[in-house]
């Protein structure tokens, strides 16, 4: 959200950095599903 009100970057810049926000934190997200248990009881 920070990215959307932010100055530094415009236009087409600022819309790869949201999406990239998004896809990795999504990206993250699967990772986490499939590799958290690391340690079977």
């Amino acid at each position: 959200m920070a990215i959307l009100f932010s100055n530094r970057t415009r236009g087409g810049e600022k819309a790869a950095w949201i999406l990239a926000c998004i896809f990795i934190s999504w990206f993250a997200w699967v990772f986490y599903l499939l590799l958290a248990p690391l340690k079977k009881d």
